[in-house]
C-alpha cells in the first residue's frame, strides 16, 4: 500500500527551526499502514530537515548553528542576486528528504528524536511531501 500528501508548513520571520513530528506523525496515523517506510522530502526554498533531539536546548543550539551556516534571510523587498540568499547555497548542502521506518503504525524514532524543518528564508509556506510505503 502506498499513501502520499502534500503539508503545508508555515515557517517563522528570518532563520527558524520547527518541530514537524506531530504534524507527520497524525498524518502517518492516517494512513493505516503498520509497517514500512515513510519518506518526507521538502519542496523548494532555502530549507532543510533533519532528525534531532527535540529538547528545547538541542533547538536552541540548533537554531544557533543554521544561523550561522545559513545566514539570515535579506530585507523584505531588497533586490535579490540569482539565489535568494547566500543562505539559498548553504542549504541546498544539507538534507531535503529523511527516510524513517514505520513499526507498528507510527514513526520509528528515538524517545527524544524530532523531525525538524530549518528555514533560512521565512516567513513563507514550505510544503512538506510525505509518501508512506507499506502494509
Amino acid at each position: 500500500m502506498v499513501s502520499t500528501t502534500r503539508l503545508p508548513v508555515d515557517t517563522l520571520e528570518g532563520v527558524s527551526v520547527q518541530d514537524v513530528t506531530a504534524l507527520i506523525s497524525a498524518y502517518l496515523a492516517g494512513a493505516r499502514i503498520q509497517a514500512g517506510v515513510c519518506v518526507i522530502a521538502l519542496t523548494g526554498g532555502p530549507c532543510a530537515l533533519t532528525l534531532s533531539e527535540s529538547a528545547e536546548e538541542e533547538l536552541d543550539d540548533l537554531l544557533q548553528v543554521a544561523r550561522e551556516h545559513l545566514g539570515e534571510p535579506p530585507v523584505a523587498g531588497a533586490a535579490r542576486d540569482r539565489l535568494d540568499t547566500p543562505s539559498s547555497a548553504a542549504a541546498s548542502a544539507l538534507a531535503h528528504t529523511l527516510a524513517l521506518p514505520v513499526r507498528d503504525g507510527a514513526l520509528a524514532t528515538g524517545s527524544w528524536q524530532a523531525i525538524l524543518l530549518l528555514d533560512a528564508g521565512g516567513p513563507a509556506r514550505r510544503a512538506i511531501d510525505v509518501t508512506v510505503v507499506g502494509e
